[in-house]
């Protein structure tokens, strides 16, 4: 599905049709036909600004995502794709927004490595390595 297309009458929708055909074209490098594309209109002919974009595979299909998601078709308007299997999800949502549960931050601890200050009390208390690393000895549990 393309959305962010112009809101056109019936007077300018082949036009439309075959400029989105031109754009993928060149962009994307996929022979589009206006034929390929489907373009739901309002009781009053008005295009809803949305358009069904049937391709050939998979395949052309992201190449199409790549080249046109995003695409700035004019001053006005910028292209977003979305694949149909999204397009469904969108319909199961629920009619009632639920804000997300906020957690208060907290810094992470770290486990892997002990403090600095533990390391630097071993290390002032070791007997024979005068504050370097401490050897085998002076570690806990050492010989």
């Amino acid at each position: 599905m393309l959305d962010g297309a112009p809101v056109v009458g019936q007077d300018k929708a082949e036009r439309l049709l075959r400029a989105l055909a031109k754009t993928a074209s060149k962009e994307a490098g996929i022979a589009l036909q206006p034929s390929q594309i489907e373009m739901p209109a309002d009781q009053d002919g008005q295009s809803k600004g949305f358009m069904f974009v049937s391709l050939q595979n998979p395949t052309e299909a992201q190449m199409f995502q790549r080249a046109l998601d995003g695409y700035a078709f004019d001053k006005r308007h910028t292209f977003s794709v979305v694949p149909f299997a999204e397009v469904e999800s969108y319909a199961n949502l629920d009619d009632e927004y639920v804000e997300p549960e906020q957690t208060e931050w907290a810094p992470r601890v770290r486990l892997s490595s002990p403090p600095a200050a533990a390391v630097m009390r071993l290390l002032a208390d070791s007997p024979c390595c005068s504050g370097t690393l401490p050897c085998m000895a002076c570690r806990p549990g050492g010989s």
